[in-house]
């Protein structure tokens, strides 16, 4: 064999195996949005409004507990199914909203307020619409945090950490992030706001999303959450951009009444993993309690996901 035909004879074997190894993601993909697909049409149709974590298992949808507070913001990587690195508590200190701004200090105090002196709204008359909107209300109040003016960045967090927010509707995303119709009418919550990785990341299909719901939460997961998280995935890794990556990672931050916590997703090639902060309690003027959900919305998009999971 001459050496040009052994030269050949290589770069076809690479060749082969890289077409191989195509045919054998774009499977991988496919049947992981059938999955999604069929789980969501599933959960869609119950009249559940949360469910049980052995409740979901069953559905190829596994949920593991964690904790933002002792979670280290530093070393994390995607075998422990850690998509999203948080900003640690010594970064966002050397961030601080900017007290020096009169609209700054005037918004904290107006927040104080609301604590001392929590008033039923106007115009709503029964428990689920008060209740949805206190769940609102503290929703702003969080994305308030993390788009504010602080000392140390060229304006917010939100913009410093290149996370874009894309626009949305009551329960559907647009501009692409489209929730079909049969969801729409029968979702319980609201989408409030949601972001897709800037330019730094643009390449990244991570997704970050805030939800409310007109219910009091406790450890089950609630149907809005787990939808919204299906959803998300399924359009993102349909996205032609994205065609080369097998896993789309889902962050939500899931408000229901005055509680709020904190929801990772991802795929890990058998089921979807659901990792679950606690509750956190909004009605306070402890500014801890937002910097925790700011530091997660700060995070920087890591790990693998062009491989197929195993």
């Amino acid at each position: 064999m001459t050496l040009r035909r052994l030269g050949k004879s290589v770069r076809e074997l690479f060749i082969r195996d890289d077409k191989i190894a195509d045919d054998e993601k774009a499977g991988h993909k496919k049947s992981t949005i059938n999955l999604l697909e069929r789980t969501t049409d599933e959960l869609s149709r119950t009249k559940h409004i949360s469910f049980r974590h052995t409740d979901l298992l069953g559905r190829m949808i596994k949920v593991v507990q964690f904790s933002p507070a002792e979670e280290p913001a530093d070393g994390m990587n995607e075998e422990v199914g850690h998509f999203f690195q948080p900003r640690s508590e010594a970064w966002l200190a050397l961030h601080p909203l900017d007290m020096d701004r009169p609209s700054v200090r005037n918004k904290i105090e107006e927040f104080n307020q609301d604590v001392d002196y929590r008033q039923v709204p106007s115009g709503f008359e029964n428990s689920i619409s008060i209740i949805s909107q206190f769940a609102q209300s503290f929703a702003y109040r969080i994305g308030w945090h993390y788009t504010a003016t602080r000392v140390g960045t060229n304006c917010d967090l939100m913009i410093d950490s290149d996370w874009f927010p894309t626009g949305t509707g009551d329960t559907i995303f647009r501009n692409g992030f489209l929730l079909e119709d049969h969801i729409k009418s029968h979702v319980d919550w609201t989408l409030s706001k949601a972001w897709v990785p800037g330019r730094t990341n643009k390449d990244c299909p991570h997704a970050m999303l805030m939800i409310t719901h007109p219910v009091d939460g406790d450890d089950r997961l609630l149907r809005g959450e787990v939808l919204c998280i299906l959803e998300t995935m399924k359009f993102r890794l349909s996205l032609p951009e994205f065609k080369d990556h097998c896993i789309a990672p889902v962050m939500i931050i899931s408000v229901a009444h005055n509680k709020g916590r904190i929801l990772q997703a991802y795929w890990d090639g058998q089921y979807v993993v659901i990792r679950q902060s606690p509750l956190h309690l909004l009605n306070t003027k402890d500014i801890a309690t937002y910097n925790l959900f700011v530091r997660y919305m700060a995070n920087i998009p890591i790990g693998v996901t062009k491989r197929i999971p195993s």
